[in-house]
Protein backbone atom coordinates (compact mmCIF):
# COMPACT_ATOMS: atom_id res chain seq x y z
CA UNK A 1 0.00 0.00 0.00
CA UNK A 2 1.04 3.17 -1.10
CA UNK A 3 0.13 5.78 1.96
CA UNK A 4 1.54 8.73 0.41
CA UNK A 5 -1.03 7.85 -2.31
CA UNK A 6 -3.96 7.01 -0.06
CA UNK A 7 -6.24 9.71 1.49
CA UNK A 8 -7.76 9.46 5.28
CA UNK A 9 -10.49 9.59 4.27
CA UNK A 10 -10.03 6.29 1.73
CA UNK A 11 -7.81 4.52 4.82
CA UNK A 12 -10.74 5.09 7.20
CA UNK A 13 -12.96 3.64 4.11
CA UNK A 14 -10.97 0.87 4.07
CA UNK A 15 -10.42 0.03 8.11
CA UNK A 16 -14.49 0.54 8.01
CA UNK A 17 -14.34 -2.85 5.15
CA UNK A 18 -12.09 -4.36 7.79
CA UNK A 19 -8.57 -3.24 6.90
CA UNK A 20 -6.59 -2.82 10.16
CA UNK A 21 -3.81 -2.19 8.50
CA UNK A 22 -5.15 1.03 7.34
CA UNK A 23 -5.84 2.43 11.03
CA UNK A 24 -2.11 2.48 11.54
CA UNK A 25 -1.04 4.09 8.82
CA UNK A 26 -3.88 6.92 9.44
CA UNK A 27 -2.47 6.75 13.34
CA UNK A 28 0.84 6.88 12.14
CA UNK A 29 0.37 9.32 9.84
CA UNK A 30 -1.37 12.03 12.63
CA UNK A 31 0.14 10.84 15.56
CA UNK A 32 2.81 13.53 16.32
CA UNK A 33 0.20 16.57 15.92
CA UNK A 34 -2.54 14.97 18.07
CA UNK A 35 0.09 14.02 20.77
CA UNK A 36 1.61 17.68 20.26
CA UNK A 37 -1.86 19.26 21.22
CA UNK A 38 -2.06 17.16 24.08
CA UNK A 39 1.31 17.95 25.39
CA UNK A 40 0.93 21.94 25.02
CA UNK A 41 -2.38 21.58 27.13
CA UNK A 42 -1.27 19.53 30.02
CA UNK A 43 2.77 19.42 29.77
CA UNK A 44 3.23 16.11 31.47
CA UNK A 45 4.38 13.49 28.69
CA UNK A 46 3.15 10.57 30.90
CA UNK A 47 0.18 12.39 31.22
CA UNK A 48 0.04 13.32 27.41
CA UNK A 49 0.68 9.57 26.68
CA UNK A 50 -2.17 8.15 28.28
CA UNK A 51 -4.43 10.99 27.00
CA UNK A 52 -3.57 10.16 23.44
CA UNK A 53 -4.63 6.20 23.83
CA UNK A 54 -7.88 7.53 25.67
CA UNK A 55 -8.39 9.72 22.21
CA UNK A 56 -7.44 7.37 19.70
CA UNK A 57 -10.07 4.93 21.27
CA UNK A 58 -12.90 7.33 21.07
CA UNK A 59 -12.02 8.27 17.84
CA UNK A 60 -11.24 4.79 16.69
CA UNK A 61 -15.11 4.16 18.43
CA UNK A 62 -16.54 7.33 17.05
CA UNK A 63 -15.10 5.48 13.22
CA UNK A 64 -16.48 2.09 13.90
CA UNK A 65 -20.13 3.36 15.47
CA UNK A 66 -20.71 5.40 11.83
CA UNK A 67 -20.79 8.68 13.62
CA UNK A 68 -17.77 10.36 11.84
CA UNK A 69 -18.61 12.27 8.97
CA UNK A 70 -16.51 14.80 8.76
CA UNK A 71 -15.99 16.62 6.02
CA UNK A 72 -12.86 18.28 6.48
CA UNK A 73 -9.75 16.85 7.29
CA UNK A 74 -9.37 14.05 9.34
CA UNK A 75 -6.33 15.66 10.73
CA UNK A 76 -8.36 18.82 12.37
CA UNK A 77 -11.30 16.78 13.50
CA UNK A 78 -8.11 14.41 15.81
CA UNK A 79 -6.55 17.72 16.97
CA UNK A 80 -9.54 19.39 17.83
CA UNK A 81 -10.65 15.97 19.58
CA UNK A 82 -7.17 15.91 21.03
CA UNK A 83 -7.81 19.64 22.51
CA UNK A 84 -11.58 19.24 23.64
CA UNK A 85 -10.33 15.93 25.48
CA UNK A 86 -7.41 17.25 27.24
CA UNK A 87 -9.35 20.42 27.96
CA UNK A 88 -12.03 18.39 29.82
CA UNK A 89 -10.12 16.20 31.67
CA UNK A 90 -8.04 18.92 33.21
CA UNK A 91 -11.52 20.93 33.92
CA UNK A 92 -12.65 17.82 36.10
CA UNK A 93 -9.11 17.32 37.48
CA UNK A 94 -9.65 20.72 38.50
CA UNK A 95 -13.30 20.42 39.63
CA UNK A 96 -12.26 16.47 41.48
CA UNK A 97 -9.21 18.13 43.63
CA UNK A 98 -11.59 21.28 44.50
CA UNK A 99 -14.51 19.08 45.97
CA UNK A 100 -12.27 16.42 47.75
CA UNK A 101 -10.05 18.86 49.21
CA UNK A 102 -13.44 20.83 50.67
CA UNK A 103 -15.10 17.56 51.75
CA UNK A 104 -12.21 16.34 53.54
CA UNK A 105 -11.68 17.36 57.17
CA UNK A 106 -8.58 18.95 55.79
CA UNK A 107 -7.81 22.62 56.64
CA UNK A 108 -5.92 24.11 53.77
CA UNK A 109 -8.51 24.96 51.84
CA UNK A 110 -9.09 28.64 51.28
CA UNK A 111 -11.74 29.93 53.51
CA UNK A 112 -14.85 31.99 52.61
CA UNK A 113 -14.36 34.82 54.14
CA UNK A 114 -17.45 36.51 54.21
CA UNK A 115 -20.15 37.95 51.34
CA UNK A 116 -21.23 40.83 49.58
CA UNK A 117 -24.79 41.03 48.47
CA UNK A 118 -24.60 38.99 45.66
CA UNK A 119 -21.17 37.65 45.05
CA UNK A 120 -17.74 36.82 47.33
CA UNK A 121 -16.01 40.04 48.04
CA UNK A 122 -12.89 39.83 46.76
CA UNK A 123 -10.82 40.89 49.76
CA UNK A 124 -9.74 37.96 52.07
CA UNK A 125 -8.91 37.96 55.73
CA UNK A 126 -8.21 34.99 58.02
CA UNK A 127 -10.73 33.36 59.96
CA UNK A 128 -10.82 31.02 62.75
CA UNK A 129 -10.82 27.36 62.31
CA UNK A 130 -14.22 27.19 64.09
CA UNK A 131 -15.60 29.52 61.48
CA UNK A 132 -14.41 27.40 58.61
CA UNK A 133 -15.77 24.11 59.94
CA UNK A 134 -19.27 26.43 60.72
CA UNK A 135 -19.15 27.95 56.87
CA UNK A 136 -18.36 24.11 55.36
CA UNK A 137 -21.53 22.89 57.27
CA UNK A 138 -23.69 25.81 55.92
CA UNK A 139 -22.35 25.03 52.82
CA UNK A 140 -23.16 21.78 52.83
CA UNK A 141 -26.96 22.33 53.76
CA UNK A 142 -27.68 24.11 50.62
CA UNK A 143 -29.07 22.42 47.37
CA UNK A 144 -26.23 20.66 45.46
CA UNK A 145 -26.56 22.83 42.02
CA UNK A 146 -25.94 25.94 44.43
CA UNK A 147 -23.19 24.33 46.39
CA UNK A 148 -21.64 23.34 43.27
CA UNK A 149 -21.27 26.50 41.74
CA UNK A 150 -20.07 27.95 45.25
CA UNK A 151 -17.51 25.70 45.60
CA UNK A 152 -16.75 25.56 41.60
CA UNK A 153 -16.28 29.38 42.35
CA UNK A 154 -14.80 30.17 44.78
CA UNK A 155 -12.65 27.23 45.97
CA UNK A 156 -11.52 26.22 42.22
CA UNK A 157 -11.35 30.09 41.02
CA UNK A 158 -13.40 29.16 37.92
CA UNK A 159 -14.95 31.89 36.10
CA UNK A 160 -18.88 31.95 35.77
CA UNK A 161 -18.54 31.57 32.11
CA UNK A 162 -16.35 28.52 32.23
CA UNK A 163 -18.78 27.13 35.00
CA UNK A 164 -21.24 27.01 32.73
CA UNK A 165 -19.08 25.29 29.52
CA UNK A 166 -18.36 22.62 32.17
CA UNK A 167 -22.03 22.44 33.32
CA UNK A 168 -23.48 22.84 29.77
CA UNK A 169 -25.55 25.65 31.15
CA UNK A 170 -26.20 29.51 30.26
CA UNK A 171 -23.90 31.99 32.33
CA UNK A 172 -27.25 33.13 33.86
CA UNK A 173 -28.26 30.26 35.20
CA UNK A 174 -25.05 29.96 36.76
CA UNK A 175 -25.21 33.51 38.27
CA UNK A 176 -28.53 32.79 39.68
CA UNK A 177 -27.54 29.96 41.32
CA UNK A 178 -24.69 31.27 43.13
CA UNK A 179 -27.47 33.93 43.93
CA UNK A 180 -29.42 31.76 45.47
CA UNK A 181 -26.50 29.83 47.57
CA UNK A 182 -25.59 33.27 48.95
CA UNK A 183 -29.06 33.62 49.96
CA UNK A 184 -29.61 30.52 51.50
CA UNK A 185 -26.22 30.61 53.23
CA UNK A 186 -28.13 33.95 55.22
CA UNK A 187 -31.04 32.35 55.48
CA UNK A 188 -29.60 29.42 57.44
CA UNK A 189 -27.41 31.71 59.47
CA UNK A 190 -30.39 33.86 60.70
CA UNK A 191 -32.58 30.73 61.07
CA UNK A 192 -29.55 29.01 63.55
CA UNK A 193 -28.43 31.98 64.97
CA UNK A 194 -24.75 31.80 64.05
CA UNK A 195 -22.43 34.72 64.98
CA UNK A 196 -20.72 35.03 61.76
CA UNK A 197 -20.54 37.48 58.90
CA UNK A 198 -22.02 36.71 55.78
Amino acid sequence: MQTQRVSDQELILRYLQGNSYSFEVLLRRHKQAIYSVLLSRVRDRNLADDLFQEVFIKIIKTIHDGRYNEMGKFQSYATRMARNYAIDYLRKKKHEIVFSSFASDDESYNPINYFADNCLNASQQMISTHEQDVIRKLIMQIPEDQREVLIMRHWGQMKFKDIAEHKGESINTIMGRMRYALQNMRKLIQEQQIDIAI
